[in-house]
């Protein structure tokens, strides 16, 4: 039968045989081959195909080819929905401060992108990005005046906002 699975999931495709004949697996025409991620099995007269934490890459045609018959299916993968479990908060700080923006989202593992004023940052000298399973962090060393704006963070769908805001040093004579 045709399959929705989301992104990490675990799913199984199955059928049943009238008689115990060996089975070839395909994926749009590819025959499919045991793995770490793909296991092939028989129980009686079912025949049992699994993947494990299914991506992208996953969907299309499976088919189940005993020589003399088929049968087919189609395997669909939905992204997962990712939310922000734990929000940016705004920061301020004077010009050479360091400025730390957290998030956390509902899933681990899900690369991220963080912007400053919609310019992409990468990780340099003065920017730090960790990420730490659910935890996602951004630091920002020696920070300048110009520097002010929103800083933004997505992963997949998880979206999220909070302004820096850098103020000059009060110089008294």
């Amino acid at each position: 039968q045709d399959y929705t699975a989301v992104e990490k999931d675990d799913i199984t495709l199955e059928c049943e045989l009238s008689k115990d004949v060996p089975v070839k697996w395909f994926r749009n025409g590819e025959e499919i081959k045991a793995s770490k991620t793909v296991t092939i099995k028989t129980e009686g007269k079912r025949r049992i195909l699994k993947i494990k934490k299914v991506e992208e890459k996953d969907k299309g045609d499976y088919e189940c080819d005993c020589g003399t018959d088929k049968t087919k299916a189609s395997v669909n993968i939905e992204a997962r929905i990712i939310k922000v479990e734990r929000p940016l908060y705004g920061v301020e700080v004077f010009e050479g401060e360091t400025a730390r923006f957290e998030v956390e989202i509902s899933e681990p593992d899900v690369h991220a992108q963080w912007k400053l004023k919609g310019e992409v940052l990468s990780p340099s000298p003065d920017c730090e990005i960790i990420e730490d399973g659910n935890k996602h962090v951004l630091i920002l060393y020696n920070c300048k005046l110009d520097m002010t704006g929103e800083i933004s963070f997505q992963a997949a769908n998880a979206k999220n906002a909070a302004n820096l805001k850098v103020k000059g040093m009060m110089i008294f004579y």
